[in-house]
């Protein structure tokens, strides 16, 4: 299978596994606004996962941030699927699990199973996110929806401390590939507004890829 199918394929399942889900399983909306309103610094982080292999070309990172109420055993994963060739944070969520036990065999195994994840420090992920979010600013594009929820679980990173280098975009030009849930012609028109059309590479396909959906 050519490398780009196989990366299409891998972007297709996350995109609609997250889309199916909602982010996890173990979520209650009145947990949800009581979380939203607890300082996020006051939530140590317990650990902090990305998606193997999110620096080569194409991929797309998988970011976990997981912290946990210092006054009980409940947890908070935030999660953030980001696009460095050019859309930025294409998903965004925040759930409450009962333990990080729960949340090891619930949401973290989905993640890992789909592809294997490594931990990385609070600065590198924050920066990883960060860069992908600069880089589809300045193309003209806005994050998720739900990014700003999620990014309260980022406070307390230092992304200027990190050392990583995060590669944007591909051989210097921004880079789209199509997922099941994009708007294709209006992001192409949009890379046409931003950086003209010639100026940035496309790979789109016709169709879902054969995925589980």
């Amino acid at each position: 299978m050519p490398s780009k199918e196989k990366k299409r394929r891998m972007l297709a399942s996350r995109e609609s596994r997250a889309k199916r889900t909602g982010g996890a399983v173990s979520t209650l909306p009145p947990m949800r606004h009581a979380v939203a309103r607890t300082p996020a610094t006051s939530w140590p982080v317990v650990e902090v996962w990305v998606s193997t292999g999110w620096h080569l070309p194409g991929a797309l990172p998988q970011i976990v941030v997981v912290r946990q109420d210092a006054g009980s055993e409940a947890i908070v994963a935030a999660t953030f699927l980001v696009d460095l060739g050019c859309l930025g944070v294409k998903n965004a969520d925040v759930k409450r699990y009962t333990s990080l036990e729960v949340f090891r065999v619930t949401m973290f195994a989905m993640f890992d199973d789909l592809q294997p994840m490594e931990p990385i420090d609070l600065d590198s992920a924050a920066k990883i996110i960060r860069e992908g979010l600069r880089y589809a600013e300045s193309l003209g594009f806005v994050p998720h929806r739900d990014y700003a929820a999620a990014a309260r679980y980022l406070e307390g990173a230092d992304p200027d401390a990190s050392a990583l280098d995060v590669p944007l975009g591909e051989n210097g030009k921004p880079y789209f590939m199509n997922g099941p849930y994009d708007d294709v012609p209006a992001i192409l028109a949009q890379l046409d507004k931003a950086v003209g059309r010639g100026n940035y590479t496309a790979t789109l396909f016709a169709g879902p890829p054969d995925v589980d959906w």
